[in-house]
């Protein structure tokens, strides 16, 4: 069983908002390409986008950010919500909807950094 990588479209939104963790896999200038090496976003000059697990993206915006992101299953389907750690508020986002634990995730993920 292997590690569901973070999508193009959501390393490229981790970068923008200061997504620099090493990581072991990069995306090369397409989101086709995919390299196999110890980089962040700023020292590499032939990788474009590093690439983190979705469980790695997901620690960085717990740790740094406060941001927890909760997957549950109802039925058939999957949904997500996203809460600020050691706060009152209640979640921040809810959706529902996806065939997958790691779709549901991704969009997760998206949604999560998108509030930085």
């Amino acid at each position: 069983m292997k590690e569901q990588l973070i999508s193009f479209k959501t390393a490229k939104l981790a970068k923008e908002k200061g997504f620099n963790e090493i990581v072991s896999t990069a995306y090369g200038r397409s989101q086709e390409s995919l390299y196999e090496s110890n980089c962040t976003n700023r020292n590499s000059e032939n990788i474009f986008l590093s690439a983190p697990t979705q469980s790695l993206l997901q620690k960085w915006l717990r740790e740094v950010h406060n941001i927890h992101i909760e997957v549950h299953n109802l039925g058939m389907k999957w949904w997500f919500n996203l809460k600020e750690i050691d706060s009152d508020n209640a979640a921040l986002f809810i959706s529902d909807n996806y065939n997958s634990y790691e779709e549901a995730l991704e969009v997760g993920l998206q949604e999560a950094l998108k509030l930085i």
